[in-house]
């Protein structure tokens, strides 16, 4: 809103703040309290802020999907939140889940719905082998820093197999498309999706471990990427989670 509301007022300079207030509908002491960041004004008066100027305020509505969320909840749940980097968005994270006063599960619900990879952007999404051992070796091949997560990694240990997409985290996504794309499908959308890759950030590589030759982000990132994909991994994710809070 801030960024927004300077990039209209840049574009007004040329007006008398007299002028803009009028032509605006609003009073000029209104004007000077937004001008100075210290109201926010309403999208109606942004609207006909941006309408003097000669521009028009569109606003829609995207799927969630903020890695500060998952941020967050790593920060409230964890032993190891210490090493969990919190940016600004990740803080404001913290704020909203303290407004809820929630339980370890509600956190983990909230924070991985809204962390959800199904709607990352620079995420990519492929049919083929979701196996860990084939996502390791993709992520060997691409460089960098990577773990396993998804399915690949809640089905570690399990006897019965789910069905839902397995997560390569990775420092460079093209790197990994790339290598990936010779034995894999490239998918549009999320229902065909068995192997999503996702850039990391170091919260997501925080407390990883290893298991022979593969990598796996930490069990509380597992649970969280997991609910986010929903289905039969966010059951399975929630059930951990009970068994753990129990």
């Amino acid at each position: 809103m801030q960024h927004l509301t300077q990039e209209i007022l840049a574009r007004a300079a040329h007006m008398s703040a007299t002028d803009l207030a009028r032509r605006a509908g609003v009073n000029r002491s209104t004007l000077h309290r937004i001008a100075t960041g210290q109201v926010e004004p309403s999208l109606g008066t942004l609207r006909e802020l941006a309408i003097v100027c000669g521009l028009d305020l569109t606003i829609s509505l995207e799927p969630l999907s903020d890695p500060d969320a998952a941020a967050a909840a790593r920060y409230l749940l964890e032993a190891a939140s210490a090493q969990v980097e919190l940016t600004e968005g990740g803080r404001a994270w913290v704020d909203r889940i303290g407004r809820l006063d929630a339980d370890p599960l509600t956190i983990l619900s909230v924070a991985g719905r809204a962390s959800t990879l199904l709607a990352r952007e620079g995420a990519a999404l492929f049919r083929g082998n979701s196996s860990a051992a084939r996502l390791a070796s993709a992520g060997d091949a691409a460089g960098g820093r990577w773990a396993i997560s998804g399915r690949a990694a809640i089905e570690l240990g399990r006897d019965e197999p789910l069905s839902g997409p397995s997560v390569l985290w990775v420092d460079d996504v093209d790197a990994a498309t790339g290598i990936l794309t010779a034995t894999h499908d490239r998918v549009a959308t999320t229902v065909n999706a068995q192997v999503i890759v996702a850039g990391a950030n170091t919260s997501v590589l925080v407390d990883t471990y290893t298991v022979g030759p593969v990598r796996y982000v930490a069990p509380i990132q597992m649970l969280l990427d997991c609910v986010g994909v929903g289905g039969q991994l966010e059951a399975a994710a929630m059930d951990i989670a009970k068994e753990w809070s129990e």
